[in-house]
């Protein structure tokens, strides 16, 4: 699938930019684990924690992702990895593996993935359970930054969950499409159940718009709070 993007182009600059905002944002500590959530399905939260973790990489990190998507998670197809031992088994099964068991490495220099795993339909009750602090205390022991591909946060409660576990969490919303009142919700929910919200991300921006010629110009913001990002090719 081709959903990452090439080095030294416009989209680059972007990611780049995103993950300062994140780093540097105000209302947050610098985070080791961050979530990537979405107000529906299609909005491009995959792409954007893709290109993230590239730019993490590149930064020197080291970058583990955790497709928490356990229904319709598609990382390992972005990173052409097997879906074997994911994270819907290392919550589910009681024995004592190893972490190393779950986690596979990609073609991409200082990415590791932990795959969504088989499809679930309890994944909210596993999420509630101890599992998923324990796994996040013991990546953070490992890697640099952990950035979580949640599931559309206004369909399914996972995301809402696991934003209450993670350092930061962003909304990715698609230019023209979303509901100002569906992300109003989104963002309540997940404020409700102590989550830190780092800032939103407008996926797809057209390309020929004016906003967009800005955007060529667009560096490091002061603001910290929205990033215009992924051009509509």
């Amino acid at each position: 699938m081709d959903f990452i993007s090439s080095n030294n182009d416009i989209t680059t600059e972007f990611f780049r930019n995103i993950r300062n905002n994140i780093e540097l944002n105000r209302t947050t500590k610098r985070p080791k684990t961050i979530l990537i959530t979405s107000v529906n399905e299609g909005e491009g939260k995959s792409y954007t924690v893709a290109n993230l973790a590239i730019s993490y990489a590149n930064a020197g990190k080291k970058v583990l992702i955790i497709d928490a998507d356990m229904k319709t998670g598609i990382q390992h197809k972005v990173f052409n990895v097997k879906n074997k031992n994911g994270l819907s088994e290392y919550l589910s099964k009681k024995d004592k593996y190893e972490l190393k068991d779950y986690i596979s490495s990609t073609n991409k220099g200082n990415i590791d993935i932990i795959t969504k795993g088989d499809y679930i339909s309890n994944s909210n009750d596993l999420l509630l359970e101890e599992k998923l602090k324990e796994l996040i205390q013991l990546v953070n022991n490992i890697y640099d930054v952990t950035i979580f591909d949640g599931t559309a946060s206004l369909i399914s409660t996972d995301s809402v969950i696991i934003s209450s576990y993670v350092d930061s969490t962003a909304i990715v919303v698609k230019y023209g499409q979303t509901k100002r009142e569906d992300l109003e919700t989104v963002k309540k929910n997940i404020l409700n159940v102590g989550g830190q919200i780092s800032g939103v991300i407008i996926n797809r921006f057209p390309k020929y718009s004016k906003q967009y010629k800005d955007m060529k110009a667009y560096k490091e913001s002061e603001k910290g709070r929205l990033v215009k990002t992924n051009e509509n090719k």
